[in-house]
C-alpha cells in the first residue's frame, strides 16, 4: 500500500503537466499529446498497482516508483517517434517497459536498495525491455532502422544536450565563469571518451576554457564543495548512462587487472564450481567480449566481479 495522503492521481497529473512543457520544441503537436496522455496513464497504474500490495511503501518508495515509471515514459515515447517505430507498436513498447520499471524498481525497494542502485536497475530494465521489443519488430521487418541505430539514438541524451547549453547562458561573466569551472572539475572524473563527447556541446570559446581549467593542478581549490555537489547532482540526474559507464569501466578494470596473472584455463578451473550462467559471464569477462546489456544487475555483476578477483588473488 501507499501513503493516504499520496494522491496518484493528482500526482500523476502534475508529472504529465511538466513533460508537456519540456517537449522538444521540434516534436508534432500529436506526438505530445500521446506521449503526455502515456506519462498521466502509466504513472497512474503504477500507483494503483502499489496501492494493492500487502507492502506498506513510505512516500519516497511511493513517488521514486511512480516517477521513474514517468519519466522513462516520456523518453521512450519521444524515442519511438525519432526513430520512425509504426505508430500501432508505440503502446506495447511503452507498457513493456513501464511494467519492467515498476517491477525492477518495486523488488529493489522491497530488498533494500539505496535510490542510486533502484535508479541504476530500473535504467537496465528500460533498456532490456526496449531492445528486447525493438529486435522483436526487426525480425518481423516492421522498422526502417537498425536495431543498433534505433538503440543508439536516445532522448535523454538529447536532453541533457539541450538543458546543458541552456544552462551556460550567464547573465554576468563571474558566474559563467564558476560554471565553467564546476563543470570543468566534473569532467575531470570521467573517462576521456566521455569528456571528448561532452566538449562537443560546447562552442570554441567554452571548450577552450574548459580545458584550460581541466588541465590547472589547483582547480579543486578553486570550486566551492557546496556548488559542485548542485552541479554533481544535476549532471548525475541528467546522465544515467554515463555514470552507469562509468561504473562498469571501474569494475572491468579492476578483474581485467586481476585476471592479467592467470591464463584461461587457470581462471576457468577457478570458477569451475560456479553456476552456468556466472562462469559464462566471467569467461566473456575474460575473453573481452563484454555486450552493452548483461544478464545481472550492475549491484550483483560488481558482487560477482568481487568475488572473482579475490578468488584469483587467494
Amino acid at each position: 500500500m501507499i501513503p493516504a495522503d499520496l494522491n496518484v492521481e493528482e500526482f500523476a497529473r502534475n508529472l504529465a503537466e511538466q513533460a508537456a512543457q519540456a517537449f522538444p520544441p521540434d516534436l508534432p503537436d500529436g506526438v505530445k499529446k500521446a506521449v503526455t496522455q502515456v506519462v498521466y496513464e502509466f504513472i497512474k497504474i503504477a500507483g494503483d498497482a502499489l496501492n494493492k500490495e500487502e507492502h506498506q511503501y513510505d512516500i519516497n518508495e511511493s513517488v521514486l516508483i511512480c516517477q521513474l515509471v514517468g519519466e522513462w515514459m516520456y523518453h521512450k515515447g519521444i524515442d519511438n517517434f525519432k526513430n520512425q517505430i509504426p505508430q500501432e507498436y508505440w503502446r506495447p513498447i511503452l507498457q513493456q517497459i513501464a511494467f519492467a520499471i515498476f517491477e525492477t524498481a518495486k523488488n529493489a525497494v522491497l530488498a533494500g536498495d539505496g535510490q542510486d542502485s533502484i535508479i541504476d536497475k530500473a535504467q537496465m530494465a528500460v533498456e532490456g525491455s526496449y531492445r528486447a521489443m525493438i529486435e522483436q519488430l526487426a525480425k518481423e521487418n516492421k522498422l526502417s532502422k537498425s536495431v543498433d541505430e534505433i538503440m543508439h539514438q536516445s532522448n535523454l541524451n538529447d536532453y541533457v544536450e539541450q538543458n546543458y547549453k541552456e544552462e551556460e547562458i550567464a547573465p554576468q561573466q563571474e558566474e559563467r565563469d564558476l560554471k565553467l569551472m564546476t563543470i570543468a572539475l566534473f569532467f575531470k572524473s570521467l573517462s576521456p571518451d566521455d569528456v571528448g563527447k561532452m566538449v562537443k556541446m560546447l562552442n570554441d570559446d567554452e571548450r577552450r576554457q574548459i580545458m584550460t581549467y581541466i588541465n590547472m593542478p589547483d582547480l579543486e581549490k578553486l570550486v566551492d564543495p557546496g556548488i559542485y555537489s548542485q552541479y554533481l547532482e544535476k549532471f548525475n540526474n541528467f546522465m544515467p548512462k554515463v555514470q552507469m559507464r562509468k561504473k562498469k569501466e571501474s569494475m572491468y578494470h579492476k578483474i581485467t587487472e586481476a585476471l592479467s596473472s592467470v591464463n584461461e584455463e587457470e581462471f576457468s578451473n577457478i570458477i569451475s564450481k560456479e553456476r552456468k550462467n556466472v562462469k559464462n559471464f566471467l569467461l566473456r569477462v575474460y575473453n573481452g567480449k563484454m555486450s552493452e546489456e548483461e544478464i545481472f544487475p550492475l549491484d550483483l555483476t560488481n558482487e560477482i566481479i568481487e568475488y572473482a578477483v579475490h578468488k584469483v588473488n587467494n
